[in-house]
Formats: C-alpha cells, sequence, structure tokens
C-alpha cells in the first residue's frame, strides 16, 4: 500500500471561435431581464443582469442597465464602477478614470480604492498624480510601515523631497524605523507580470489600445484595476504598439478577451498571446472601431492523486 493525497492543478484553454463565456447565453440574459423587470428595485437582480450582458459584450444594453442603477443609486460603488466598465469598454477611457475616480466620494477611506487610482496614474505615465493616491493612502493607516514606505518612495521619485520628509517626521519612531528598513531593501516592481492568465498583444496602426478580460464575476479587468481579489499586473499601458496585461489568483470558469481602442478612428492588426494555465494560444486580430472581441480564456480545476 502507498499512502496517497489528492491535489488539484488548475488547467487551462483558450478558444479562439468564442466571443463571451458559455453562461452568458441568450436564455440566460432572458430569464435575468425578466427577474430584473419583476424585481426593479432587488439590486441583487439588477447587478446579475449587468454581468451578464456586460460577459455577452452586449455594451449598450449593459449601459442602459448601469444607468438605471446609478440613478436608482447612486451612492453605490458598484453601481459608479459599472458605468466606468461600460465606458472602458466604449473607448472612453478618460471618463472611466474620472468615474472610478469619484468612487473615493461616496466611499471616503477606501485604501483599496486609492490603491487601484495610485497604480493606473503611474501606469497611464502620471506618476506625481499616482503619488497623491500613495501619500493619502499613508495618512489613512499611519502605523502602516509598507504604505508608509510606498509613499514615501513615490514622492522621492517624483522629486517633491520636503514631503517625503515630512511623512516620516510626522510618523511614529517605531512606523518610521520600520518604513526606512524597507526603503533599503529592493524596490518593489508592480510591472512584473504575475499569474498564469497572461495577455502579450502586439499590433499595428499606432493606435492605443488596451487588453481587457471580463472574468467570471463580471469584473472588468485591465490595467484600470478591478474590485478583484485577484493581482493585476500590465506593461506598456499607453504604447501604441503593444500591451501586456497578467492576472495571479483568477478564479477558475471563462473569461471573455477584448481590446478596445482608447481613440476610436483608424484600423489596428495584430495578435494577441494567450497563456492561461499553461496552455498558449495566438489569436490574430482586426480593430476597425472602439472594441472586439477574439476569444475566451477558461481556467477549471482538475484532481490526482500523488503519493503522499
Amino acid at each position: 500500500m502507498v499512502p496517497m493525497r489528492r491535489i488539484w492543478e488548475r488547467q487551462g484553454l483558450v478558444f479562439g471561435d468564442r466571443r463571451a463565456p458559455s453562461l452568458a447565453n441568450a436564455s440566460a440574459i432572458e430569464a435575468a431581464e425578466r427577474d430584473a423587470l419583476e424585481h426593479e428595485n432587488r439590486r441583487e437582480s439588477v447587478k446579475k443582469l449587468f454581468t451578464l450582458l456586460l460577459q455577452a459584450g452586449d455594451i449598450e444594453r449593459a449601459g442602459r442597465v448601469a444607468e438605471r442603477w446609478a440613478e436608482k443609486e447612486p451612492l453605490d460603488p458598484e453601481a459608479i464602477t459599472a458605468r466606468a466598465d461600460v465606458l472602458a469598454a466604449r473607448g472612453e477611457r478618460s471618463a472611466a478614470m474620472r468615474a472610478l475616480g469619484s468612487v473615493l466620494d461616496v466611499r471616503p477611506g477606501d485604501v483599496a480604492g486609492e490603491k487601484r487610482l495610485a497604480r493606473l496614474e503611474r501606469w497611464a505615465g502620471r506618476p506625481a498624480l499616482g503619488c497623491r493616491f500613495s501619500i493619502a493612502i499613508s495618512e489613512m493607516r499611519p502605523a502602516d510601515a509598507a504604505l508608509l514606505a510606498d509613499a514615501v518612495r513615490c514622492a522621492r521619485d517624483t522629486f517633491d523631497t520636503a514631503a517625503a520628509e515630512e511623512l516620516l517626521t510626522s510618523a511614529s519612531a517605531t512606523t518610521r524605523d520600520a518604513a526606512e528598513r524597507l526603503l533599503a531593501g529592493p524596490r518593489p516592481d508592480d510591472q512584473a507580470l504575475r499569474g498564469d492568465l497572461k495577455l502579450e498583444a502586439t499590433w499595428r496602426g499606432g493606435a492605443d489600445l488596451d487588453l481587457a478580460l471580463i472574468d467570471p464575476d463580471g469584473h472588468r479587468v485591465s490595467w484600470l484595476g478591478a474590485p478583484t481579489r485577484a493581482v493585476i499586473t500590465a506593461r506598456d499601458a499607453v504604447s501604441t504598439s503593444g500591451e501586456t496585461l497578467a492576472l495571479s489568483g483568477g478564479k477558475p470558469g471563462e473569461y471573455a478577451i477584448e481590446i478596445v481602442n482608447s481613440r476610436p478612428g483608424g484600423m489596428s492588426s495584430g495578435e494577441v498571446t494567450v497563456t492561461v494555465a499553461g496552455q498558449t494560444n495566438r489569436l490574430p486580430f482586426t480593430l476597425d472601431g472602439a472594441r472586439t472581441r477574439i476569444g475566451v480564456a477558461k481556467i477549471s480545476m482538475h484532481s490526482r492523486l500523488v503519493p503522499l
């Protein structure tokens, strides 16, 4: 007898002949529409309909649902994020970023939201603006040495030495000492690609294209971020010839893959190399407009027995 144990492994597939997850089918959307009509004040019904429409790629209908949701619940951060996702999918990137910023107006003290905005501003090539959010986060959590180190580092990087010194001076001795040890160590790289789901795109035409994934929960994952526990990393976010997007800790399920032109106009053509849990496929694309879907990536879990 050989003692055995069960392990779970992630396996990936890429479908170049599909444009939406199988669960976002016509019958599921029809059922969600009926439920939303019957229970128009039930938040979960509206959210489910929006999620299915976004996954299916029906941006116009998803936009109408998001607008109704925001009208009924203007202070709901998820409704604001839904509107931002629709704007980003339409190629209105600046408007989407402004909408994401308004989340902080209705949820002050949201550290995750501040971090998201700090990161996207850095990736957009505006490190000084991103640093404002990092400083605000540090001031909200004055005992967190890691946040203090991030704020001091970005202040120094953007030549705001006065702000860096003020942050260190105002911190407690214990927090300051811990932060200085972190500052003396290796510099974190928030563009180091991590995860077993990765998109690498190259294209011709000189357009500024954005990669995006619609995850199993209906979150739109791009370098603009997403309200998900998975870790998002990206490179060349505002390049006119290529971009890379990676996701670490993505939940099992199907992910729609789309490409959006942040300044619609003209034609672009290229290829996206999709790597998911060890499986790699190359998907060619041509974009003549605001957006296009190119395929679906799937992560599934499979078990097997191995010697203990």
